[in-house]
């Protein structure tokens, strides 16, 4: 666990880490593209900043012809490496009856994978003055001197932050001269920041979402522009090749800004004088296409606004006719967190599916990013249970602020390492495709973006069967563990615990319990209760009321280990957690007493009320209500 105990406590430092493939990506989304006659026609994308498979309705690939700027159909070069117009302008209105066979167009058609990586690549340089290759060299370097400089803490706890990154970005509004916003400002300023928004059927604001992944431990806010003018039309911007048209209007926009001389520019949040997040937000939609124009993306372009306050890294996007949560939140996770994209550039597999908003947007209600990733930022407390011994019983809150972790120094792999969360389709999880207890495994020599590498950060699907690997599906029912399904994760289960490298990693998860708001599991078959303890061989757990006030009792039996680890919770009626009453391992054969009376929620004591108290040892969950007066 030391290797990535040291990442997690340096990458809050921020110090900057250059960007690796900051992208938000769509599937097969339908969208509006301009001709040059400016008709509309209705096309469907797949793909993101750097790289976009564009088809029809139903299937035949398209392009924008270099030589005439009309969208044609495309058939495929002769090595598969490029698309080539057939001149055929695509017109939904008219049939292709009769002229499909002569052009070699074939529906589905896509480049091979190294084409489109090549492809990627070109892009990638213009947006960030820099190459792919040099990004992941300096990324792993600094993330190899940020673990050495780190001292090994010696303890098996990695504890989130003590108090919130408070961040203030920057949010810059444009509309053009022929085209105004059809989302209204206070709107948009909401969006940002209000708590518990829910315009345009979102789950709550940008704010809110920070807020809650973090465990409260984000608290992000962007100071907002009025709308700015740009100089032209927006199709004047929104063209041609590659991105100048959009390096063009930010520039244009930045120098007006500055020239205002009315913002305030103090209030934003700085690390080495640059600006910690700036979001550009346009009017109208992207309709050039093929990753140009004024599509939506994140970049570096230096400005500076004043002495010691300039942007860099920033994110481009649409404001269209509504306004979601997903693509923002997505490359804000880039800018903010320096997360990596879990998704496949050049498509040979899905990811990490839905089950991240790095993989997958969302929309107005993304998921909350994976375990791991919030573990980076130390908004959880991550706990290492590769040392513990077999026989031990874990609980995990779903959705909770903490992660257990099983790593691969001492077993056989020193890359690779496995993530353990409980996962339930609820709130900010919603969108989840499967509930139950999450197994991530992460090589961090891997790359979710390159097929000749393993997988960066992935989940283990329960089933066996692979199938975001073979772009099957992006999540389903089945994927993840749990009671009366899958139960047990280890090196001789299917799917198998073994490292990519073939070597046993060790882990013996078992016990897996249902799905609820608290999951449990633990390391080993489920303990053995030493002879002779017959008479008492379940934990027990009941309310008593006591002079002093209400209070509850709890036993263990015991174990041929000599000890049991408890852990006692207490919820409110909505499946709230209010306190970890108890969570450490205790004498077996003695009774224990916790006063509920003496219990804080915060700086008060515990209100009066009806609450549900769990226990969880010895493979065994217990539940009763409680009541406080």
């Amino acid at each position: 666990m030391h290797d990535v105990r040291r990442i997690i406590i340096c990458f809050t430092a921020l110090i900057v880490i250059p960007s690796i493939i900051n992208a938000a990506p769509v599937w097969n989304e339908p969208f509006k593209f301009r001709q040059p006659d400016g008709s509309l026609v209705n096309v469907v994308v797949t793909g993101d900043e750097f790289y976009q498979d564009v088809k029809t309705p139903d299937g035949y690939p398209l392009i924008r012809d270099p030589a005439t700027q009309w969208i044609c159909y495309a058939k495929l070069s002769s090595n598969g490496d490029d698309w080539v117009s057939t001149g055929i302008v695509y017109d939904p209105r008219k049939s292709l009856t009769g002229r499909i066979s002569s052009k070699g167009l074939q529906k589905f058609a896509r480049l091979n994978g190294a084409s489109i990586l090549t492809q990627r690549k070109v892009k990638f340089l213009e947006l960030n003055k820099i190459t792919y290759e040099q990004s992941m060299k300096e990324y792993s370097e600094n993330v190899r001197a940020l673990s050495k400089d780190a001292a090994a803490s010696g303890s098996n706890i990695t504890p989130p932050l003590t108090k919130p990154d408070t961040v203030y970005g920057l949010t810059i509004l444009i509309d053009f001269p022929d085209l105004k916003s059809a989302v209204p400002i206070d709107s948009i300023r909401n969006w940002l920041n209000m708590q518990g928004y829910k315009g345009y059927k979102n789950n709550g604001s940008i704010k809110d979402y920070f807020f809650d992944v973090s465990d409260g431990k984000m608290v992000y806010f962007n100071e907002c522009t009025d709308f700015i003018t740009a100089d032209n039309p927006k199709n004047t911007y929104d063209a041609g090749t590659g991105y100048g048209g959009s390096t063009t209007l930010i520039n244009e926009i930045c120098a007006k800004l500055k020239n205002q001389g009315t913002f305030d520019f103090s209030r934003l949040t700085l690390t080495n004088g640059v600006i910690r997040a700036v979001n550009i937000l346009y009017a109208g939609t992207a309709d050039a296409g093929w990753a140009n124009g004024l599509w939506p993306h994140s970049g570096t372009l230096r400005y500076t606004f004043a002495t010691g306050v300039a942007m860099s890294a920033h994110q481009l996007s649409n404001l269209g006719n509504s306004l979601s949560l997903g693509t923002f939140c997505h490359e804000n996770g880039h800018m903010l967190c320096k997360w990596k994209d879990l998704y496949a550039y050049d498509g040979h597999d899905n990811g990490a599916g839905q089950y991240c908003i790095m993989c997958s947007t969302g929309n107005t209600n993304p998921v909350q990013p994976n375990g791991f990733m919030r573990s980076l930022m130390k908004w959880i407390t991550v706990i290492d249970i590769t040392n513990d011994g077999l026989g031990k019983l874990y609980s995990h809150e779903a959705n909770g602020p903490s992660i257990y972790t099983w790593n691969g120094t001492n077993t056989g792999s020193a890359q690779e390492a496995y993530y353990i969360e409980a996962r339930r389709r609820v709130g900010r999880s919603a969108g989840l495709p499967d509930s139950g207890l999450l197994i991530w495994h992460l090589d961090k020599a891997g790359d979710n973006t390159d097929s000749t590498k393993n997988d960066y950060l992935v989940p283990v699907q329960a089933d066996g069967l692979f199938e975001l690997e073979k772009k099957i599906n992006s999540g389903k029912p089945g994927d993840l563990f749990r009671a009366g399904y899958k139960t047990e994760f280890n090196d001789n289960t299917t799917p198998s615990a073994k490292w990519y490298n073939g070597a046993n990693s060790g882990i013996q998860i078992a016990n897996i319990s249902a799905v609820g708001p608290t999951m449990t599991f633990s390391l080993g078959n489920t303990v053995k209760i030493v002879p002779g303890s017959q008479k008492n061989p379940q934990p027990s757990l009941c309310a008593l009321g006591t002079s002093a006030g209400p209070c509850i009792r709890y036993s263990v039996p015991k174990f041929s280990d000599g000890q049991a680890m408890v852990r006692i919770e207490l919820y409110n009626l909505n499946g709230a957690l209010i306190k970890i009453l108890v969570n450490e391992n205790k004498q077996p054969g003695q009774s224990y007493t916790v006063a509920l009376n003496s219990i804080k929620t915060g700086e008060s004591k515990l209100p009066r009320g009806t609450y549900l108290c769990t226990l969880n040892a010895a493979g065994v969950s217990k539940s009763i209500k409680v009541v406080v007066k």
